[in-house]
């Protein structure tokens, strides 16, 4: 049996939600009859999985320091796992771990996948504003290089990045490159909930005019600095927009440390039990979104519950085209967003395709299978 170890290290870019579920589809290729299990802390993992890094707390230490740290010990672990087992494969999501893995690889014949990385060489600039991570810019450019080079298969999450990557490293490689299969286990709303009797019942929970429409945005505010730049930015500039109209802003998620009413036509509603249920309550999700990488999993979650959804630019990047997003720059959200509203029947529509855009680009993979189960066999292995 092959031993499948993963590894990432939280302590440095803890963005560990869309991190988790991807690998959670890859590995959920290898095994169909669900005995692996990973939750949120990559807790209960079975039989041939072994999970590096979950206990590894590095805070203590300055973040260059900690990625030293780290990978002395990654390579340690891997190497007694390799003194035990004749055939290992090592999954991990982050560039940061290349020389160790490149090591590894080399030196003790394990495989290597490397997982959802947000590309850097794929952007002229860095995707983000500030660099998150204690390795600079141009280091990490080159592990993405060498990534490329040496591991048996790259996977990336956002179309763009994958074109992009393509036309900018050797062909030789391209080959390695593969979109992340994103599951069941990756959109969070797999149940059908649209039902005017919840709607309504909604907006007599929040008092709000049965003829009222609903916009909503949702996200992890505590963890995200873009979502929250975009709900501020939903309160205090683009509802006012909508003052003199029956128009209410729904913002869902915990983390913001503000009224639940901040003003007239806004609600937070902070953390909920159903999050699918209240999404599909909605009218409609915007997604007024600046910066960062990669697919935007609250996107996913709209479209799958089957609400249209107007995004920025940067929001709608990485989505299979074409997609049913509406898609708007700053400047014009409000105009957007009054014209898709004042138009129902574009809005069924634009729900509709929503719905059977994300059953046909973003539902659960059978070639994950394929691909990964002739890594372990040892059957497929590309070494340049």
């Amino acid at each position: 049996m092959t031993k499948i170890v993963i590894c990432s290290h939280f302590d440095v870019f803890p963005v560990r939600h869309a991190d988790q579920d991807a690998v959670y589809s890859v590995v959920k290729g290898i095994d169909v009859k669900d005995r692996i299990i990973l939750q949120t802390q990559y807790k209960d993992p079975k039989e041939n999985i072994e999970v590096l890094g979950e206990r590894l707390s590095l805070y203590r230490y300055p973040k260059f320091f900690s990625v030293i740290i780290f990978n002395f010990l990654l390579l340690l672990r891997i190497h007694r796992i390799r003194r035990k087992e004749k055939s290992v494969v090592v999954i991990t999501t982050k560039f940061h771990l290349t020389p160790t893995l490149l090591l590894a690889s080399r030196l003790m014949g394990v495989r290597w996948i490397s997982i959802f990385l947000d590309s850097f060489i794929a952007y002229d600039k860095f995707p983000y504003e500030v660099n998150p991570y204690s390795v600079p810019l141009p280091i990490l450019r080159l592990f993405e290089r060498l990534t490329y080079s040496f591991a048996d298969y790259i996977y990336l999450n956002s179309v763009y990045e994958i074109e992009s990557v393509k036309q900018r490293i050797d062909s030789r490689f391209s080959n390695k490159i593969l979109r992340t299969p994103l599951s069941s286990g990756m959109i969070n709303c797999t149940e059908r909930f649209r039902d005017s009797g919840r709607r309504q019942a909604l907006k007599s929970s929040l008092n709000l005019p049965q003829k009222s429409m609903l916009v909503c945005f949702h996200g992890n505010f505590a963890e995200n600095r873009q979502s929250r730049d975009a709900a501020f930015y939903i309160i205090n500039s683009l509802s006012r927009e909508f003052n003199s109209s029956d128009v209410y802003f729904l913002i869902i998620g915990n983390g913001l440390n503000i009224p639940r009413n901040p003003s007239g036509n806004v609600l937070y509603l902070g953390y909920v039990e159903n999050l699918c249920a209240a999404l599909a309550c909605c009218d409609l999700e915007v997604a007024p979104i600046a910066g960062g990488s990669g697919i935007k999993m609250k996107i996913l979650d709209a479209l799958s519950v089957g609400i249209p959804v107007l995004a920025s630019d940067d929001a709608a990047r990485g989505l299979v085209e074409p997609s049913p997003v509406v898609v708007s720059d700053f400047n014009n959200f409000p105009v957007a967003l009054k014209a898709l509203l004042s138009d129902e029947g574009k809005l069924r529509k634009l729900g509709q395709e929503s719905m059977e855009y994300a059953e046909m680009y973003y539902s659960a993979s059978s070639s994950i299978k394929d691909v990964i189960g002739s890594l372990l066999s040892g059957t497929s292995v590309h070494r340049i």
